[in-house]
């Protein structure tokens, strides 16, 4: 499926010809997806990885089952073949594209910094955002070994350690959302959402939780909700939500309190600071000054790969993503 994607993208930019010229595209991908993405720059151009409870697996090859890198190094060289790209400082602009069979970039009298711009670009795997949770100790082993291969590599790594969440009175009206503008033409703009949840239902759904017996005293969930029994709490008291059928995995009440236990579940909890520091990535290997797209919007494709899940707890994402061009691959299978 890499390589439709790729396709995917390539066919994004030519129907959106007004997109900002060399916008940054960022991978995201949540378990199993996250492997997935971590495997894409190996067939499309991309700028950052967001791999969400998910440990990637090098130095596995995210390409293959089996296979691995004997050295840090061979990721770089595993990455310019298979991007049709060459090593050496004869490599000249557009030599990969052309080997893909894609456009080629302009090329402008620079003395050579776009050139040399664009192909470190092709020659180095992308910078790589680790999102993992607190209670997820396998994907926690994983991360670290993932992010000292990549390191030794000279891969920019970032890891964002998601931690569990007391439910307190306003949890749920807090982390139980609904889209605020479904069409995105109106004035709160694409990714706006509202409470879905009073914050009186959100207090006497805490209360069930806690008068259950699955709060501990600080609010915090004392066993994994997939598998507690909190819908009985919540149904005992009458403090279901009437639009919640609690079913596992479609549930937004149900995928909130997977993001408090912090497990391995979806979340939107410090996206945004992930996506700025990617951002800054992109900004330096573009030659621009450190610190350049802070707090700035930024035309962006964004591609999403998932494990079978449905979301939860999404919180307003930043306005970083406000032009996006999303494309979505969902995987059949779940890493947990």
């Amino acid at each position: 499926d890499a390589r439709r994607v790729a396709a995917a993208l390539d066919r994004v930019r030519r129907r959106n010809p007004d997109l900002p010229r060399g916008a940054p595209v960022f991978a995201f991908g949540a378990s199993s997806g996250g492997a997935f993405v971590a495997a894409l720059p190996f067939f499309a151009d991309v700028d950052g990885v967001v791999a969400q409870i998910a440990g990637v697996g090098f130095p596995r090859d995210p390409r293959s089952n089996t296979a691995f890198f004997a050295t840090p190094a061979e990721l770089g060289d595993a990455l310019r073949e298979a991007r049709g790209t060459r090593g050496d400082a004869k490599a000249t602009p557009g030599e990969g594209a052309r080997a893909r069979g894609e456009a080629e970039a302009p090329v402008t009298d620079d003395g050579g910094k776009n050139g040399d711009v664009a192909r470190d670009k092709e020659a180095a795997y992308p910078p790589v955002v680790f999102s993992h949770m607190s209670r997820d100790a396998l994907v926690g082993a994983l991360v670290d070994e993932s992010r000292a291969f990549l390191d030794a590599a000279g891969v920019p790594t970032r890891v964002t350690e998601l931690a569990p969440q007391p439910v307190d009175a306003v949890f749920f009206h807090r982390r139980v959302v609904r889209a605020a503008d479904a069409e995105g033409d109106g004035d709160k703009g694409p990714g706006a959402t509202e409470p879905a949840i009073r914050v009186a239902d959100s207090a006497a759904m805490a209360a069930a939780l806690r008068e259950g017996g699955l709060l501990d005293s600080e609010g915090y969930l004392k066993r994994d909700p997939r598998a507690s029994e909190w819908r009985d709490a919540l149904r005992r008291k009458g403090a279901a939500p009437r639009f919640d059928a609690l079913v596992p995995d479609q549930s937004a009440t149900a995928e909130a309190l997977n993001v408090a236990f912090a497990a391995h579940e979806l979340s939107s909890d410090r996206f945004d600071e992930d996506m700025r520091w990617l951002e800054e990535r992109a900004a330096e290997r573009r030659g621009e000054a450190p610190g350049a797209v802070a707090g700035a919007q930024t035309g962006l494709d964004a591609v999403k790969a998932d494990a079978g899940e449905t979301g939860g707890g999404a919180e307003p994402v930043a306005d970083v993503v406000a032009a996006a061009a999303t494309t979505t691959t969902t995987t059949t299978t779940d890493a947990r």
